[in-house]
């Protein structure tokens, strides 16, 4: 799993509905790319998670606030 392009990427300002940022993002696996939302929150790993043909695939943002970097558990982090 890898996040090819960040599509829209949303800040909140307030949090009544969202406290964390969401977005949707281009994401390939397995040689298959599909949209998806992003911005679900499991509070038991602690990491923000998207779903992808029925699975929970987490990821973290190894970037800034302003300008992230989507991570994928097992994907490599040096450029």
């Amino acid at each position: 799993m890898r996040c090819v392009k960040i599509l829209s990427y949303t800040i909140p300002m307030y949090g009544n509905k969202h406290a964390i940022p969401y977005g949707k993002m281009l994401v390939e696996h397995e040689g298959k790319e599909k949209t998806v939302p992003f911005g679900g929150f499991d509070m038991g790993a602690g990491l923000q998670f998207i779903t992808f043909e029925r699975k929970r695939f987490f990821f973290r943002n190894v970037g800034g606030l302003y300008s992230p970097r989507f991570v994928f558990d097992g994907e490599e982090t040096a450029q």
